[in-house]
């Protein structure tokens, strides 16, 4: 038995020992160009950005050969070493997405955001920018605790039954015929395109744009086959308001008909009972796809293969909780909403409500603007409700003659002529103007009358 046991620990140590030496680097080279090999296939554009995708496919194939030998699931990052990682890194061309970059170069750094949101925090330049991870509030859920999603293994349990497909807990959950749907007493439809405007440009996450499963070469358009995460299934999702705008853009009245029946008509009240209409659960984008999708089995799937906790959330309800007073969410999102935009607002270095970035006048102008005057200043629609979102009797609609305008003044600049800051109208259309001067062109809409 001591032999056996002397076996055993010795073996253990061996093992340790060639992980904590990592694998070489020929063994990483030849994950490396296996990598390359299969994203090059994959791609319908050969213009198209390949380094995540180098990387992530470098480590899968580092994690699948060494499976053999230790026969079980180790992540990649535990059998390299630091040194090996980051040479991975920089063959495969990541090196320069994480590199801190240099702010000093950045020209009016302290005047003006950048477009990425590069340099905008001034300690950690990337910070908030684009193309770095989000924040995870919540532990991921994986199935093996590495990389697997939930669902991977469609004979794992779940508290104790197997996980159902995400389209049976639609249909048996969130079914809502429309005539069973119930419009919100207090807020207009504009609520819920308001929260997908905010959620798209908050959370764009990235597709990788392949069209082909990188581990078998099976064309995505082409089969049903799941081996990789979902090709492009929820792009489209990312689109949808855009896509709506696009369609009614090429008919007559544009979009202002589509924006006076936002301001104008009740949202659809959630209710534990009726959550979602079949119009989206039944006929998501029909008009486009010869297959129509259903938004909750994407949502859910999506959920899922981004491993935000489902059953293990704190509350176990989600977004059938109960409303907080005054609310339309319970307490659980309402929190996470909250933080949300709280870390946005604390966390910008140039909010507009912040010291030195405006002047006292000039925070003063800007809190004077509101949503119905930007609805007045580049629509055809000439009365609004005073708060967009809150549901108004159109007869109680206030005129956009009435509406207090964005005063400029107070972005003169102090030493230049009166003629060369004054603004001269150079477009009539209606009873609008779009205004410009010699030094600067003023891209919002003023109605009526130079203050």
């Amino acid at each position: 038995l001591n032999l056996l046991i002397s076996i055993v620990v010795l073996g253990l140590c061996h093992m340790l020992n060639h992980l904590t030496e990592g694998l070489g680097r020929p063994f990483n080279l030849e994950a490396i160009e296996e990598a390359k090999r299969l994203i090059d296939e994959a791609y319908l554009y050969s213009h198209a950005v390949r380094a995540a995708d180098y990387l992530q496919q470098t480590l899968r194939i580092i994690s699948e050969k060494t499976h053999h030998e230790h026969k079980r699931s180790i992540n990649a990052t535990a059998l390299i070493t630091p040194e090996e990682l980051q040479t991975i890194v920089r063959l495969t061309g990541c090196a320069a997405q994480v590199r801190t970059p240099s702010c000093r170069t950045t020209p009016l750094i302290k005047k003006y955001c950048t477009a990425n949101s590069v340099c905008n925090n001034r300690r950690n330049p990337l910070l908030g920018a684009a193309n770095t991870p989000l924040a995870n509030w919540l532990p991921p859920i994986y199935e093996d605790g590495i990389s697997q999603p939930v669902g991977w293994d469609p004979s794992r349990l779940y508290n104790g039954v197997l996980l159902p497909l995400v389209r049976e807990v639609s249909n048996r959950i969130l079914s809502t015929a429309d005539a069973d749907v119930q419009g919100d007493s207090e807020y207009t439809h504009l609520v819920t395109f308001f929260g997908q405007w905010n959620d798209h440009d908050l959370s764009f996450t990235p597709h990788s744009p392949s069209i082909r499963s990188f581990s078998s070469g099976i064309n995505c358009d082409e089969s049903c086959e799941r081996s990789e995460n979902v090709c492009v299934c929820g792009v489209s999702l990312h689109r949808w308001v855009e896509w709506s705008l696009n369609l009614n853009l090429n008919h007559p009245g544009g979009t202002d008909p589509l924006i006076r029946g936002l301001i104008s008509r009740p949202a659809k009240l959630n209710q534990q009972d009726h959550m979602l209409v079949d119009a989206l659960r039944e006929r998501l984008f029909a008009f486009r796809s010869h297959i129509a999708m259903d938004l909750a089995s994407l949502n859910m799937q999506r959920s899922r293969d981004h491993t935000l906790p489902g059953t293990h959330m704190p509350t176990g309800l989600g977004v059938s909780e109960p409303f907080v007073l005054g609310g339309r969410v319970g307490p659980f999102f309402s929190c996470l909403i909250a933080t949300q935009f709280q870390k946005i607002r604390q966390g910008d270095r140039l909010w507009w409500e912040n010291h030195r970035v405006f002047t006292k006048r000039q925070r003063a102008s800007l809190a004077s603007v509101s949503l119905a005057r930007i609805i007045c200043g580049n629509t055809g629609i000439r009365r609004v409700p005073g708060d967009p979102f809150r549901l108004t009797n159109r007869s109680d609609f206030t005129d956009c003659n009435e509406i207090v305008d964005l005063d400029l003044i107070p972005w003169i600049e102090a030493g230049k002529a009166a003629d060369e800051t004054l603004c001269t109208c150079a477009l009539h259309k209606q009873n609008q103007c779009f205004f410009s001067s010699g030094h600067v062109n003023v891209n919002i809409c003023l109605t009526d009358k130079i203050v």
